[in-house]
This record gives structure tokens, C-alpha cells and sequence, in this order.
């Protein structure tokens, strides 16, 4: 995929430059074409659960939050939605862009004190794109789905995935007993169904 972007990126350098008015925007698409590289090639969304809040950087490990400003820029494309057994609904929280000493940047949102006590789903969705062709209403863009689910139990897994809407999700849960010798393993969905031929690289902090 990562080739792909480049290559479509590259394909589309000509038709928006020649949608640029003046040299003013033709110099910041030039400088956002610089940037494309390493974006494409290692951000990411993550989210994690701290002091109360949930965190959500955008930068190439989870354990280094990315640059404020290329945050700022998905910053109003992020939502954010709770669910807490046993409630079935799943509520919309509002998050805050934060800045960091070093000049980087997170979104977070405060969790009530239920959501680190009883099973429940956490998860996001964010669109993110730079290039926009001329004469078309929707620009390209990428789109993330990321999660840090709380669950106590295996049984709360049928909660979380009931309330999930991510059309993507990679999670971590205890194994099946008969069916895995492993006491974790790693469950890939698209769409709602297991995708399976899956690569996932495990970050350790």
C-alpha cells in the first residue's frame, strides 16, 4: 500500500500543480510532496489508555508521539467512541489536541473511572489526505482505525465486538482453548470477518 500512495501521488504531482493559481500554492503543494515520503512510509494512528484519559498520537512507533502539527491536521477527521458494559449504546467523546515539550502532539479524551473497571470498547477513526484532484467532490484519503479495548475476561470479547463499528481491528486476547496452544492470540477483522494471511508486528515498551 505504501508503494501505491507513492505512486498515485506521483501521478496526480501534475494535474494539481496546474490547479495552483499562484506560486505561493504551488510552492506548498512542492513542500507537502517533500513531506509525503515520510508519512506515507511510517505514521501511523495509536491509542492507548493513560492516567484516565485516552491517548491518540500519529507518528511511527507508539512509543514516540509524532510532530503537533501533522496531528492537527486529522485532528478535526478523529472521532472517538465508549462503550461501557452493560450499556448497549456507544457515546462520542470530545478530544483535545495537546501539546507536547519536544513539539510533538496527542489527542485525548477523559474515560469515566467505569471504562478501567468493567469490560469496555474503545476505539477511533480518523481520514487523512493531502491531494485533491481537480473536478472531483471527495479528495483521496486514507483512513485509520485504531482501538484499546478493556477486557477483564474472555467472555467480554462478545460485548466489545458487538459494539465495535472499525471496519478494521487487530486485537491481542487469551487463547482458545482446543483450538490454540498459545495463551495469547492475535485476531485480524475486516468488515467484520477474520482476515487472515496477516503480517502484525508487536511493539514491547
Amino acid at each position: 500500500s505504501i508503494h501505491l500512495l507513492r505512486a498515485l501521488s506521483s501521478r496526480k504531482l501534475t494535474s494539481t500543480l496546474s490547479a495552483c493559481e499562484n506560486l505561493h500554492d504551488i510552492m506548498r503543494v512542492l513542500f507537502l510532496m517533500a513531506l509525503l515520503p515520510a508519512i506515507v512510509s511510517a505514521h501511523y494512528m495509536w491509542m492507548e489508555r493513560a492516567k484516565g484519559k485516552a491517548v491518540i498520537t500519529f507518528s511511527e512507533t507508539p512509543q514516540h508521539p509524532g510532530m503537533k502539527a501533522f496531528l492537527a491536521g486529522v485532528a478535526n477527521r478523529t472521532v472517538v467512541r465508549l462503550g461501557v458494559q452493560p450499556a448497549q449504546q456507544v457515546t462520542t467523546l470530545p478530544i483535545n489536541l495537546a501539546s507536547l515539550a519536544d513539539g510533538s502532539g496527542e489527542l485525548t479524551a477523559d474515560l469515566p473511572a467505569a471504562a478501567n473497571h468493567s469490560a469496555s470498547m474503545l476505539e477511533g477513526a480518523a481520514l487523512w489526505g493531502l491531494f485533491p484532484e481537480p473536478g472531483q467532490a471527495s479528495p483521496p484519503l486514507l483512513q485509520y482505525w485504531f482501538s484499546a479495548h478493556h477486557a477483564a475476561k474472555a467472555q467480554d470479547w462478545s460485548y466489545l465486538d458487538a459494539l465495535s463499528t472499525n471496519r478494521l481491528s487487530v486485537t491481542l486476547r487469551p487463547g482458545t482453548p482446543g483450538q490454540t496452544s498459545s495463551k495469547v492470540e492475535v485476531v485480524t477483522n475486516l468488515d467484520g470477518n477474520k482476515l487472515g494471511n496477516a503480517v502484525v508486528e508487536i511493539f514491547d515498551d
